[in-house]
């Protein structure tokens, strides 16, 4: 599973820019090492634990490559991206987490309008 997690994840990254500087199979690269190592540091003992570790970060890899949700405007969209990446630099299950509890606080904020 998890080689078909990180297959999707290399096809998918060529169509998405990161920063200019880096060819898509570095950053690839890049991310399933940052994955690989935020995982064995978590689970040093336990296989199974950095295994699906992996997984899971992955699958936030997914999620993040979705990118803005069609009803947050371009700004705010932004200004989350950024602050969950600092808050959560090396977890993008977290970051994935905290950019989702921000789209639903925009949401509740223009429901209230």
């Amino acid at each position: 599973m998890t080689k078909l997690l990180l297959t999707i994840v290399l096809c998918i990254l060529p169509c998405v820019t990161f920063a200019e500087d880096y060819s898509s199979d570095r950053m690839a690269d890049t991310v399933n090492e940052a994955v690989r190592q935020k995982c064995q540091w978590d689970w040093p003992d336990d296989f199974k634990m950095q295994a699906y570790c992996v997984k899971q970060q992955l699958i936030a890899v997914l999620v993040l490559l979705a990118g803005k949700p069609q009803d947050i405007k371009q700004e705010q969209f932004l200004v989350i991206r950024k602050k969950c990446a600092v808050e959560w630099l090396d977890d993008f299950q977290m970051r994935a987490y905290c950019e989702r509890m921000q789209f639903d606080g925009v949401r509740e904020l223009d429901a209230g309008r």
